[in-house]
C-alpha cells in the first residue's frame, strides 16, 4: 500500500487509514495506478500512534464510487459494534440505517458510515 501517512496502528496492527476496494480488500500499488479503477474505500479510526490503553473503537468509512453501481463487502465491524449508514449522496433524503454484510452502492455516489457501539 502506497498511502499517504498509512501506518499500522498499535492496538491492532491495522493500518490507519485503510484503503480498501469494493471487495473488501486492501488496495494494492497496482490498484492505485489502474486506469479504470473506480472505487474506493476509506476507513478511519484510532491514529496509528495510539496506545492500546487509549485506543477507543471510533470510526468512520467513506466509499467513493465514480462508477457503475456496484456491491462493496464492509469491513468486519468489531465486536458489540455495527456500521451506521448516515450519508448517501446519491439519496440525500435517506434515513441513516444500520447496514452488515454486503452493501450496494449506487452509480457516481459517495457514502459515508459510522461505527456505532450496539452493546448498550
Amino acid at each position: 500500500n502506497q498511502s499517504l501517512h498509512s501506518r499500522e496502528r498499535m492496538i491492532d496492527g491495522c493500518e490507519d487509514p485503510c484503503w480498501g476496494r469494493e471487495d473488501g480488500r486492501p488496495m494494492e500499488t497496482a490498484d492505485w495506478h489502474s486506469a479504470t479503477r473506480k472505487f474506493v474505500a476509506t476507513e478511519v479510526r484510532t491514529a496509528a500512534g495510539t496506545p492500546p490503553y487509549a485506543a477507543t473503537e471510533h470510526a468512520i468509512l467513506v466509499v467513493f464510487n465514480a462508477g457503475a453501481a456496484t456491491d462493496f463487502i464492509l469491513p468486519q465491524p468489531p465486536k458489540g459494534h455495527a456500521w451506521r449508514l448516515d450519508i448517501a449522496s446519491h439519496d440525500p433524503a435517506r434515513a441513516p440505517e444500520r447496514v452488515t454484510g454486503t452493501l450496494n452502492v449506487a452509480e457516481q455516489t459517495v457514502l459515508a458510515l459510522v461505527l456505532e457501539d450496539t452493546s448498550s
